[in-house]
This record gives C-alpha cells, structure tokens and sequence, in this order.
C-alpha cells in the first residue's frame, strides 16, 4: 500500500531539522512533506505557504502534524482541505496564543509580552533566542541539560531564520486566532502537551480539546515543557504509533 503524506509544519524559529527525534517513526508510515517559513516576512504569508507546500506535494487524501506555532497552521488547513484530511496531529497545541480579556480566553501570553520579545529581538537577536529557547523546557529538563543539548545541536535542531522572518512569526502569533474554526475539523485528533508548558500552556490544548466535535484523544506529558518529541521522545512516540496504527493514543 502507497504511503499518505504527512504535512509537519514546525514552532517559531524551528525549521525541518526540529522533527529529528521522531522522523524515523514517521518515515515508517508516511511520506514526510517538510513546511518551513524561511521567506516568509508577513502574516499573509504563513497561510499562503501551507498552501503552496500542500497544493504542490499532494494529490488525495493527507496528514498533518504541527507543532506550537504550526498548531495553529494545521488548524486552519484541516479546516481549508477538511474533506482530504485524514488526521490531525497537534502538539504543544493552540487555537489562540495570545489571551483575549473581551471574551475570558487566558491560555496563552499577554499581548505586551510578545511585543517586548520583538523589540528584544531587534536590540539583541541571540540574547532573545537564548531566552526563548530555555523557556522550552520545564525546570526538571533544565536540570537535566537540555538547554544546552538543544543549544549545543544547531544543525539538527534549529533555524537560521533572519530577524525580518523571526518579526513575521512573532506578528503571526500576535494576530491568529483560529477559535472560531474549532468545530470545522473533522478528522480525528490527536494531541499531545507537555504538562510543565509554559508557552503554550495545557489549557490551550484542552480548550480545543472542548471545542471538537469528532474523535479526539488528549495526552498530557508529566514534567515535559514545550517541546516533548525531543525531551520525552520515547512516550511521545508510543502515543504517536498507537493513534496511527490503531486509531487511539
């Protein structure tokens, strides 16, 4: 039987080099179709991409999987191609990043906060990126060095995006909201969020765990922060395995 096609669509600053941990588990099932946001410099443009990878590598019926700021991409793509979709993969999820006082939605950051990490990323680009990067993991990962593993790992791990490109996703992440498209999807899903989140909090993933209308399976990582495929990646993968093979996490 031909493989499907998986569309992975990686966090702020992160590229294809992320997915390394759980590329041989995925390879297993899928093709994998990588997305990246290098020339991507405004809002516009992050929709427009998903759209050009999809419409450009697949024919039929395909997968998703994103990952923090992709999250919120694959949601608006199982919404846009819901009829194609076969299933949806949503880690460290949100539906919104930003928290909305009007409407009581508080599972994401303050505005303010996101605005004074764009100005830091002008006045000290690696200071900035240092910082969101430690943010990633809880304080027992800390602990355990994975900063520093992380860190220490560039051309596995991270992107070399330019600050104009950087900016665009802090914009992005400012502006969607994809709250009100919830109901749309549906494929089944599943998601998986690291208990100790601090940047995409657990709620985040439970709000739209509440909103879904067909099949959806919710698995919280004990004492995980924002990037589990990395820092539990034997869990991970099991939770991955079992909703591909057998339709539950």
């Amino acid at each position: 039987m031909e493989k499907q096609r998986l569309i992975l669509l990686p966090g702020w600053g992160m590229d294809a080099k992320v997915w390394s941990p759980v590329t041989e588990v995925l390879s297993k099932y899928f093709v994998l179709i990588y997305c990246d946001w290098y020339r991507v410099k405004s809002v516009e443009e992050y929709t427009a991409r998903v759209s050009r990878v999809i419409d450009k590598n697949v024919d039929g019926c395909f997968s998703l999987l994103g990952w923090s700021l992709g999250s919120l991409l694959a949601i608006e793509a199982a919404c846009l191609y819901k009829d194609r979709i076969n299933k949806l993969i949503l880690v460290s999820g949100t539906s919104r990043f930003i928290r909305d006082k009007k409407s009581g939605y508080r599972c994401g950051w303050p505005r303010n906060v996101v605005e004074k990490m764009k100005s830091a990323l002008l006045h000290d680009r690696q200071k900035t990126l240092d910082s969101f990067c430690k943010a990633m993991f809880s304080e027992e990962e800390i602990q355990q060095g994975w900063p520093e593993t992380f860190t220490g790992k560039p051309d596995r791990n991270r992107g070399t995006y330019e600050t104009q490109e950087l900016l665009a996703g802090l914009d992005f992440l400012m502006q969607a909201d994809y709250r009100q498209k919830l109901h749309e999807i549906e494929a089944p899903v599943l998601m998986i969020h690291g208990e100790k989140d601090t940047i995409c909090p657990v709620s985040a993933s439970e709000y739209i765990s509440s909103q879904l209308k067909g099949d959806v399976f919710l698995k919280i990582m004990k004492g995980v922060g924002h990037i589990p495929f990395h820092t539990g990646m034997e869990e991970f993968n099991y939770h991955l395995k079992g909703f591909i093979t057998r339709g539950k996490a």
